[in-house]
């Protein structure tokens, strides 16, 4: 069979989501593959091919975290092959596709889980336990990572992803003035960020990230794309204007609402720059305007972001009994 005939097909994106608006593949996609068939064009006795699929449960890395979702259906994942002749190949072998390597990996992150579905107390439904603690109380559940590498888990008082350079750019210095791994930790966990920079504050009816000393596109932009990703069914952005950007202000305020519509977040705006945008959004020209809609429509069980710039005040939302 000649070596360029060979098609593989799949998806492996694992469990579909439950939602009917969300994202579902309506097609097969080729993978690519690597042909070892003796250099002869000719795939025979002894040759094969490799290739790399995704398995039925969904492994995720935000950039911190890794996240898995088994499949609750299935246990195996499915590949097709096509042998056709007529078709563009997808494959690589080392004479047609001379490659020249840039970068060596001396290291990787890796994750592993334990998540048996193995007792379902309704005997009906997609709510699935694993092991029973009764009288037995004790598992052993072993995780093997051969030469696993120096690391260490830190915990943080700050909030937004685009923190995480500042936390890279600390543990560097620290590094570079010999400072003990173990102390630099401790000093990023006890660190508690003030000045409506990057806090967060529990309040008796809300939880609200307050960062609002400050605010220009970048970081507008940076601050919604993080509060976006945070997993809340009631989140709820007050912004305030960004000021001082001249002749580019009411195209940056433009794009900062239609963030907004594209992402479907709720938000109240405030400030002048604002009340130029086209948007649904509701729109108050300063923040004691906003504290007097939100005495009579007030949050509750909501996260809150508060960004703007410095001269609209936002944090005197703070000072409400009611937020």
């Amino acid at each position: 069979i000649p070596s360029n005939s060979f098609h593989l097909y799949g998806n492996n994106s694992g469990i579909l989501n439950s939602l009917n608006g969300s994202y579902r593949p309506d097609d097969l996609k080729e993978f690519s593959i690597f042909m070892e068939d003796g250099n002869d064009g000719v795939f025979s006795q002894g040759d094969y091919f490799l290739f790399y699929a995704k398995g039925p449960h969904r492994v995720e890395f935000d950039g911190n975290y890794f996240t898995h979702v088994n499949h609750l259906y299935s246990d195996s994942s499915f590949c097709f092959l096509l042998i056709d002749s007529s078709e563009t190949a997808n494959y690589i072998d080392s004479t047609s596709s001379p490659m020249t390597f840039t970068h060596e990996v001396s290291s990787y992150l890796d994750f592993k889980y334990i998540d048996d579905d193995v007792l379902n107390l309704l005997k009906s439904g997609s709510q699935w336990l694993g092991d029973v603690f009764d009288l037995e109380t004790t598992y052993n559940y072993p995780f093997s990572f051969p030469q696993i590498g120096d690391s260490c888990h830190i915990k943080t008082k700050l909030v937004g992803k685009y923190n995480f350079t500042n936390f890279l750019a600390a543990i560097a210095v620290g590094l570079y003035l010999d400072v003990d791994k173990n102390e630099i930790n401790k000093a990023l966990t006890r660190y508690n960020p003030s000045n409506n920079r990057s806090q967060v504050k529990v309040t008796q009816n809300n939880t609200i990230i307050v960062d609002c000393y400050n605010a220009n596109p970048s970081s507008m932009f940076s601050a919604l794309e993080s509060f976006k990703e945070i997993e809340n069914d009631n989140k709820v952005a007050i912004l305030g204007d960004m000021l001082e950007l001249g002749n580019i202000s009411q195209t940056e305020h433009q794009k900062t609402v239609d963030y907004l519509k594209e992402h479907a977040l709720t938000a109240y705006l405030v400030g002048p720059e604002f009340e130029k945008t086209k948007t649904n959004n509701a729109i108050f020209a300063t923040t004691e305007e906003l504290i007097s809609y939100l005495n009579s429509h007030s949050l509750s069980d909501s996260l809150i972001l508060l960004k703007g710039s410095r001269g609209i005040q936002l944090e005197k939302v703070l000072e409400m009994k009611n937020i």
